[in-house]
């Protein structure tokens, strides 16, 4: 019986004491001087059967993706996919999951990757 007290009071305490402290926050304090913010930005390329190159610039902090496909290049923004990505903007539409990537120009494919999606 001592023991499940015991117990009992030193979880109630190790609640008690983790729930007190404070936690960090991410705000920013302006103060005059300038700061600099990193971009998270991730460069990869895909292939088709073709041999036709999709090069594609991902700036995650902006969330928008940069193409160069065939002399084209092109700014997509982020959508909200279930898995994997969605980006679009009025002509194009890049999507995909792993290394499957499917790039449509209205209803038209124009590029999907060897991997099948």
């Amino acid at each position: 019986m001592k023991k499940t007290i015991l117990s009992f009071v030193m979880l109630s305490a190790l609640f008690f004491i983790s729930c007190t402290e404070e936690t960090a926050s991410n705000t920013v304090e302006v103060s005059g001087e300038k700061t600099e913010i990193k971009e998270d930005i991730v460069k990869t390329s895909s292939t088709d059967e073709q041999g036709n190159t999709l090069e594609m610039t991902f700036n995650n902090t902006k969330n928008i993706v940069t193409i160069e496909f065939e002399g084209i290049t092109q700014e997509l923004s982020s959508e909200r996919p279930a898995s994997g990505i969605w980006y679009t903007n009025d002509e194009y539409e890049l999507s995909g999951k792993g290394d499957a990537i499917e790039l449509k120009k209205g209803e038209e494919v124009v590029f999907k990757s060897t991997t099948p999606l």
